[in-house]
C-alpha cells in the first residue's frame, strides 16, 4: 500500500470574463465578493486573506506559485472544474489554455465537468438564469471532445494504472450517456493510448439506467443529517441568519457512510458567507488538526480502492470558504496536515495495507 493520491478540486474562476462582465458588471470575479464579505458575529475570521494576494490566473508566476505550493505539501494532482454548457458554449477556460501554452502550473492534473445551469442564486436572485446547461446530441459530444482532447494527451494529464479519469457532476442528467462515453473513450484510446473512465459526483437522474457508465462515485454527502437539511433548506430560503454544522461531528458521519466503492471527498472548512452573506453555512468548531483526522480517514478508505483518489475540496474555493491556499489566519496549517498524513500513510503502509 502506497500513500493515496491527494487531488484537490480547483476553481478556475479568479480571472475575468467576458459573461461575469455582462452578468454581474465590468471586471467581476470572485475575489468581489471575498474582499468585500463582512463579520456575522463575534470571532467570524471575515473577509479573507489569501497569502497570494487576490490573485489573476492569468498570471503565470502565480500559477507556478500554486504548482510548487502543491508539490511542496503532497497534493499530487489538481482537478480543473470545467464549464461545457453544450453548442459549443465554453467559459472560465483560459487559465486552462494558458496551463497548455506554458505549461504552467506544472502538477498533474485531470478535469471535472460542472454540467449544470448557470444560475444567480447564491446571489439572492433565485431562479435567475445565465447560461442553461444543454445536450443536443451526438455532434455536441464530439465538439465537446474535440475541445478536451489537448488536455488528456498532455503529458501532465493524471494518470493511474495506464488509465485516465474524467469527472461529471452529475452524470444522470445526460440523457445519452452511454453514447457519449462510447464516443469518448473510442476516440480517446485512438488518440492517447490509454482508457478513459467516468467518475460521477452527484446520484441524481437516471443513474441506475446507466449502469456501468460511471466507474466509482465520490462520497461528498456526509456533512447533514436529515434534520440538517431541513433546516438549511429553511436558511437558503425562508431564513437569514447563519446555519452551523459541527466539523467534528462530519467525523463520525463520513465513518458511519463510506461504503467500499466509494471514492472520498475531504473539506477544508466551509464558510460561504461572500457568496450568501446572512444565509451562510458555516462549520462550526473547524481546525486544522480536525481536518486532518478527516483526511487519515479518508486515506485509509482510498487504499482499499482503485483507483486510490482522495479528492479535497478544495485548492481556491475562497467564497466557499473551503481552501488549502495559505490565508491570514491559518497561512500553510491545513497543507501542512497533507504532508502529514501523507507521511503517516507511508510510514504505516504494511500495518494499514
Amino acid at each position: 500500500m502506497q500513500k493515496p493520491t491527494y487531488i484537490a478540486f480547483y476553481l478556475p474562476q479568479f480571472h475575468r470574463i467576458e459573461e461575469n462582465d455582462r452578468f454581474w458588471g465590468k471586471g467581476f470575479t470572485d475575489w468581489d465578493m471575498v474582499r468585500n464579505a463582512k463579520p456575522l458575529f463575534p470571532g467570524h475570521k471575515q473577509p479573507k486573506f489569501p497569502d497570494l494576494g487576490y490573485y489573476d490566473l492569468l498570471d503565470t508566476e502565480i500559477r507556478q506559485n500554486q504548482a510548487e505550493l502543491a508539490r511542496e505539501f503532497g497534493i499530487d494532482a489538481f482537478c480543473y472544474w470545467h464549464y461545457y454548457f453544450g453548442n459549443g458554449e465554453m467559459v472560465m477556460d483560459k487559465p486552462l489554455q494558458k496551463m497548455l501554452n506554458d505549461g504552467n502550473p506544472d502538477l498533474p492534473f485531470m478535469l471535472g465537468w460542472v454540467n449544470q445551469d448557470w444560475t444567480a442564486n447564491w446571489s439572492g436572485r433565485r431562479g435567475e438564469l445565465l447560461i442553461k446547461q444543454t445536450y443536443p446530441g451526438l455532434h455536441d459530444h464530439e465538439e465537446h471532445l474535440r475541445r478536451l482532447l489537448p488536455y488528456f494527451k498532455h503529458a501532465n494529464y493524471l494518470k493511474k494504472d495506464g488509465k485516465l479519469y474524467f469527472l461529471i457532476y452529475n452524470p444522470g442528467q445526460i440523457p445519452d450517456l452511454p453514447v457519449m462515453r462510447k464516443i469518448w473513450t473510442d476516440i480517446v484510446l485512438r488518440e492517447t493510448g490509454h482508457e478513459l473512465e467516468f467518475l460521477g459526483y452527484q446520484r441524481i437522474g437516471n443513474v441506475e439506467g446507466h449502469g456501468n457508465m460511471v466507474k466509482k462515485w465520490l462520497h461528498w454527502n456526509y456533512l447533514f443529517s436529515k434534520s440538517d437539511q431541513f433546516i438549511r433548506h429553511r436558511v437558503m430560503n425562508t431564513l437569514s441568519f447563519p446555519y452551523f454544522v459541527s466539523y467534528r461531528k462530519i467525523l463520525g458521519r463520513f465513518s458511519r457512510s463510506i461504503q467500499p466503492g466509494m471514492l472520498p471527498v475531504v473539506y477544508a472548512n466551509w464558510d460561504n458567507t461572500p457568496r450568501t452573506k446572512r444565509k451562510s453555512f458555516i462549520f462550526k468548531g473547524f481546525t486544522p488538526e480536525l481536518f486532518g483526522q478527516l483526511l487519515k480517514l479518508a486515506s485509509v478508505h482510498a487504499t482499499r480502492e482503485e483507483p486510490d483518489f482522495v479528492f479535497i475540496k478544495s485548492w481556491n474555493e475562497w467564497a466557499e470558504g473551503n481552501v488549502l491556499e495559505p490565508d491570514l489566519e491559518h497561512k500553510t496549517e491545513l497543507l501542512e496536515q497533507v504532508r502529514r498524513i501523507g507521511a503517516f500513510m507511508l510510514e504505516n503502509r504494511e500495518r494499514l495495507g
